[in-house]
């Protein structure tokens, strides 16, 4: 996936192009750092570039920084770029990142990178991970590849490039890498660290993506789109086209529960992310995860995990200041 070194070592190139957000950019940082420090060895490197010698300004206007990309070549080249990416064009990049292409670069898209990329031609089918106006601008100039809200993708045979959404998703990506390249406990010490959800979380679910039933996939990933006003069986059965008793009978075959008790796992999952993940108040996290009251949340919460919600955020927040002063 990504080129390694002679060495063994993986250097990662971020292009940077104005308008990035800096929070994705530390968000892919961040897990490679931590990595090292953990392994006790840098086995990832990582080197800045921007599209001039002149520092390169981010959405929240601060600057970094940077190389002058036409004298790099990179193994891995993270495009990190803004929402508004679609609007710009840089003919000479695409020259350079075409050259890239035949000496055998690794490319991925982070935020509005996969724009850059496609202009170039180097990203022209599969599915792309992007989110906010860029991923409606993506999908309308470039109707033949596929956009997933997924936190990113990872090229197969279908996919020519590596791609992430913003926020946090980098550095889901990032984590994804370390758990090819080292094991899972290296990749959930790191997730601690940062207060971040294992890539399993996010992306792979109860491991459904693998069952052979696309009924049963489209259900789950039905449920995932309506987790803020939660479907009714009948309702989840006529979107996959199927009877309300063979869903049940899909569920209780591949992961032995009924189809409402699945759905109010994953609810519960995605609002202890959100806790874990953020200050926001527990009532408008209820609401965002299907909930019709703070109190009927925090009952039902506390059933499933054994504590509720606001005193599991509380300990969650001391085990990873704990975490991070060790690291640190």
């Amino acid at each position: 996936m990504l080129r390694p070194e002679p060495d063994g070592r993986y250097r990662l190139t971020f292009l940077l192009l104005p308008g990035y957000s800096m929070a994705s950019l530390q968000a892919a940082i961040d897990p490679l750092r931590l990595a090292n420090r953990m392994l006790g060895r840098e086995y990832y490197q990582w080197r800045l570039l921007g599209n001039s010698v002149a520092p390169v300004t981010a959405s929240n206007g601060l600057t970094l920084q940077s190389h002058d990309y036409q004298y790099d070549v990179p193994a891995n080249l993270f495009v990190v770029a803004g929402q508004q990416q679609w609007r710009e064009h840089y003919p000479l990049l695409h020259w350079w990142l075409q050259t890239l292409y035949r000496q055998q670069t690794v490319f991925a898209g982070i935020g509005g990178g996969s724009h850059l990329l496609a202009q170039a031609k180097l990203l022209n089918r599969g599915t792309v991970s992007m989110q906010g106006p860029a991923a409606l601008q993506f999908q309308r100039l470039y109707p033949h590849i596929q956009v997933s809200d997924k936190p990113y993708m990872l090229p197969d045979q279908h996919t020519d490039c590596i791609s992430s959404a913003g926020g946090i998703a980098p550095g889901q990506l990032m984590l994804s890498f370390v758990d090819k390249h080292f094991n899972s406990t290296v990749a959930a010490a790191v997730a601690e660290a940062m207060m971040l959800p294992g890539k399993w979380d996010l992306n792979d679910g109860d491991g459904l993506h693998r069952v052979a039933d696309v009924r049963l996939r489209r259900a789950v990933e039905v449920m995932q789109k309506h987790l803020e006003q939660p479907l009714s069986s009948s309702e989840l059965a006529n979107r996959v086209h199927v009877s309300v008793r063979h869903l049940e009978r899909l569920f209780k075959l591949h992961v032995e529960m009924t189809p409402s008790a699945y759905y109010m796992k994953m609810r519960l999952q995605a609002a202890r992310r959100l806790l874990y993940q953020s200050g926001g108040d527990v009532a408008v996290i209820a609401s965002r995860c299907g909930f019709k009251s703070g109190a009927h949340f925090s009952r039902t919460y506390s059933r499933h995990y054994g504590i509720g919600p606001s005193r599991d955020r509380q300990r969650k927040w001391r085990q990873a200041g704990q975490t991070m002063a060790d690291v640190y």
